[in-house]
Parts: C-alpha cells; sequence; structure tokens
C-alpha cells in the first residue's frame, strides 16, 4: 500500500472523529444549558410562589393587626358629646387596616401612630415589618402617619370588588362588611436568561380575596351585637316584671303597663338609678334624665349611656368587628322606610303615666347599626344592622 494514501485516509478520518465529537460536545452544551435554564426557571417560579404568599399571608395578618391595635382607641374615642366616633373622630383619620401601592416598589400602610401608646406603636410596627420581612425592607420613618416597606419585586398593587372596577382605599373611613374586596398584587418577573424580551412576560398578577378575613371580623361583630340585645331585652323584661308588680298609686295601673317602652330608661343618665329604681306615684320621678333621657343632641350619648348602665361600662361595645362606631336608635317605630337612621330623628316617648299615649302602640323596636348600614332602604345583615324589639 502507498503510504501517501494511507496517511491521506487517516486525515480524513481524524478530521470525521473531530466533527463528531464536536457535534456531540455542543449537543451535549446544548441540553447542560436547557436544563440550567430550565432549573433557573424552576427557580423563578419558586420565588415567585413566595413572594405571593409571604405578601398575602402580610396584608392579611397586618388587617388583623391593625384593628387589633386601634380598637382600644377607638373605643375610647366616644364620649356623650360626640355624634360620631372612630372612623369619625379625629384620632384615627389617617388609618387604614390595608395598605397602598405609591410607586416604585413602596409599599404603605397609613397609620395614626401618634394615636398609640409607645409600647403599642412600637409593637404594631415591629409585626407589620416582621409580616413581610423576607420580600420587602422597613424604609426610614419620616411622617408620623406612614410607614413605608420597600419591596424590590412588588410592582402594583389594587383591590377590586367581585368584578367591580378597582375598589379605592379610603383613609380613616369606615369599612363596609359586606364588601370583602379581592386584593391584586403585581410581581416583577424574571427570566431564566435574566433578559426580559416579552413584555408580556415582564410581570405576574396574583388575585386573593379578604372574605376568610371579613368571616371571622364579622362574627367578632355579631358576638357584641348581640351581647347588646341580650342586655337590652333583659333589662327590659325585669323592669316590665318590677311595674307589673307595683300598683296604683305606687307605678301605673296595671292596663298601662304593656303600653310604655320600660326598656327606654336604660339610656338614663344616672346608673344606679335606673339599675335600682321603681315607679313612683303616678311615675312623675321618671320625668327627669336620670330615668327618661330627653332626646339627646349626640349620639354618643344613647351608646355610651347603654354601655354604662347595662355592660358595666365596657366601651368594647361602642365599635363593631371593623371599629367602626356602633349606632344605636333608641326607638325607630316612627322612621319611614328607607329613611336613614342617622338623620331619622328620635321621637323620644313621654314619660310613663296612666291612660299612656305616645309615639305608637307596642311593639316598640330599636336599631343598632353601623354608619355604612344606616339607610333602611338597604338589606342588611344582623352583623352590621340588628332590629331589636320589645
Amino acid at each position: 500500500m502507498n503510504p501517501n494514501n494511507f496517511l491521506q485516509k487517516r486525515k480524513a478520518f481524524a478530521l470525521m472523529e473531530v466533527l463528531f465529537a464536536t457535534i456531540i460536545i455542543s449537543l451535549l452544551i446544548a441540553a447542560l444549558n436547557y436544563n440550567l435554564k430550565d432549573a433557573k426557571e424552576m427557580h423563578n417560579v419558586k420565588k415567585e410562589l413566595e413572594f405571593f404568599d409571604i405578601m398575602e399571608g402580610g396584608i392579611k395578618q397586618s388587617f388583623i393587626q391593625i384593628l387589633n391595635a386601634y380598637e382600644t382607641v377607638a373605643q375610647d374615642d366616644i364620649s356623650t358629646a360626640k355624634s360620631t366616633w372612630s372612623w369619625g373622630g379625629t384620632k384615627m383619620n389617617n388609618t387604614s387596616p390595608l395598605p397602598t401601592y405609591v410607586a416604585t416598589n413602596i409599599l404603605r400602610f397609613n397609620l395614626d401612630k401618634n394615636s398609640l401608646s409607645t409600647t403599642e406603636k412600637n409593637r404594631l410596627i415591629e409585626n407589620i415589618v416582621a409580616n413581610f420581612k423576607k420580600i420587602c425592607k422597613k424604609n426610614p420613618e419620616t411622617v408620623s402617619t406612614q410607614l413605608d416597606l420597600y419591596c424590590p419585586k412588588l410592582i402594583g398593587l389594587n383591590f377590586t370588588l367581585g368584578y367591580s372596577s378597582t375598589l379605592g382605599i379610603n383613609i380613616g373611613s369606615n369599612i363596609d362588611p359586606q364588601e370583602a374586596p379581592s386584593v391584586h398584587v403585581k410581581y416583577k418577573r424574571e427570566s431564566a436568561s435574566g433578559i426580559v424580551t416579552d413584555v408580556a412576560y415582564t410581570d405576574q398578577t396574583f388575585i386573593f380575596s379578604l372574605e376568610e378575613i371579613y368571616s371571622h371580623r364579622k362574627n367578632y361583630s355579631l358576638r357584641k351585637m348581640n351581647t347588646v340585645r341580650s342586655a337590652l331585652r333583659a333589662y327590659s323584661n325585669s323592669k316590665m316584671l318590677k311595674e307589673l308588680s307595683n300598683t296604683s298609686p305606687n307605678g301605673l295601673n296595671s292596663i298601662d303597663d304593656g303600653f310604655v317602652p320600660w326598656y327606654y330608661t336604660a339610656f338614663g343618665k344616672d346608673t344606679t338609678k335606673v339599675r335600682t329604681h321603681n315607679c313612683t306615684t303616678g311615675c312623675t320621678n321618671m320625668k327627669n334624665s336620670n330615668f327618661w333621657l330627653p332626646t339627646g343632641s349626640k349620639r354618643g350619648e344613647f351608646t355610651l349611656n347603654l354601655i354604662n348602665n347595662l355592660l358595666n361600662g365596657d366601651k368594647q361595645y361602642a365599635v363593631d368587628g371593623f371599629n367602626n362606631e356602633l349606632f344605636i336608635h333608641p326607638i325607630v317605630n316612627n322612621c319611614t322606610a328607607g329613611s336613614n337612621l342617622r338623620t331619622c330623628s328620635i321621637s323620644m316617648p313621654t314619660y310613663p303615666k296612666d291612660d299612656y299615649f305616645t309615639i305608637g302602640n307596642p311593639p316598640y323596636t330599636a336599631a343598632l347599626y353601623i354608619q355604612p348600614r344606616e339607610l333602611l332602604s338597604n338589606n342588611s345583615p344582623e352583623y352590621s344592622r340588628m332590629i331589636i324589639s320589645f
């Protein structure tokens, strides 16, 4: 064999071997890059899910923590000289249990921090920061009514009701328990290569509802309102029995006892006398406000007197589970259908006497309600408006 021919063939085989090796290596590198990209993509997805999980839990936990922290502030704001308190007062008019997005990756909580004690304020801030610790950092506090968290991956946050348009968060406003919003959180995504070429790929929106949290607070409201109703009915029954045992002239003629809204004395100004008094001759002793409160000039007077007289002064019953004011309209018999309970005048019944004639015949009804459900034309569950019959 010609040595030259052998060498030429050997060179050809060597070139082919190199070519095949190069192809195989290229395929292996491509496969490796694909696997690395896939692994990076899985890592990014994991980070997204973790972000959304922390954001959902953080917003829900902060909602409860803020309501709890300000409950004492809300209830202590009531006085006989006020028509509104809590959200309607001045100590919480820069507060909301829900955060807002103020652009540039900032999640803001609006809080009247100075309305809290130093201990309560520090505890609340620490709790909120801890709720978002893995995805957000606390910015320096420069405004007394704001707590800002810097969240690098957060690029949007808004609230909706059902399929309606975006819901604005009203700072320092009453909360309607029937309108549990959905929260839309927008996250800044990353591509596996770190370079995003598809605009639609740059963000991801996650949606969750606050219905579960609202349901918990509704139950809390209902427990409070049931306690008020039970106390008022028990008091009414005890007064009726006490007056039925009276015989004229120590009380009224028995035929008149059933026409008197005796529960109305629960709104009197003197707690001791309200709890212990009996109707004396002709019941003229009830003419003063110690027993028979004239129409109060401020609605806080009715709620606060009721709390002092029947609920041992426990002001937790001044607000519902969302820190809304709990108003009471003592007698709604003359409020027309569709009227507003806050503007419907309180028709004070005349003090008890023989041949009793007042604003109407029994049964009498009182209304325990919050501001968002003050219109009688709107249907309302008992956790936001409770009608009490006597």
